[in-house]
């Protein structure tokens, strides 16, 4: 069986980014459907699933009260690296997101991933939820910044 996956990637400049709305669609140009191994934030594993067994073994993240539960929450202990999982039970599942955060010329940038195994619409849902978190983040960001 051929599955769905979704990488989306996400660099934004802190400052730079556009405006999304939940009922837009996710654009074509972030997908790649693919059958096999995935690496993404230095762990490589089969599937969504597998990468999630893969970081929960990684002694370089944490598990963490991600406050929801519909998500699993990892990450290193400076939080530069952050993974989420879905749970069961969620549409989306099973979907593995990591986000790096990072310095760049003085600026604050985030580049995520996203691998989803679950239907296009979950996956792409799963995605604009994502995306508005991150852009909710870069925006109290700009605030702290300015102040």
């Amino acid at each position: 069986m051929r599955q769905r996956a979704v990488y989306c990637v996400l660099v934004a400049l802190i400052g730079h980014s556009p405006s999304t709305s939940l009922a837009q669609a996710v654009s074509e140009d972030i997908h790649d459907d693919v059958s096999g191994p995935v690496e993404m934030c230095g762990v490589k594993a089969a599937d969504a699933a597998s990468l999630l067994e893969a970081i929960r073994r990684d002694g370089r993240f944490r598990a963490l009260d991600s406050g929801s539960e519909r998500f699993e929450l990892f990450a290193t202990e400076d939080h530069h690296i952050q993974w989420v999982a879905t749970r069961p039970g969620e549409a989306a599942f099973p979907a593995v997101t990591c986000r790096r955060v990072y310095e760049d010329n003085g600026g604050v940038k985030m580049d995520r991933r996203l691998r989803c195994d679950a239907s296009r619409e979950a996956c792409d849902a799963l995605f604009l939820e994502f995306q508005a978190l991150d852009n909710s983040l870069k925006a109290e960001i700009r605030s702290a910044s300015k102040r």
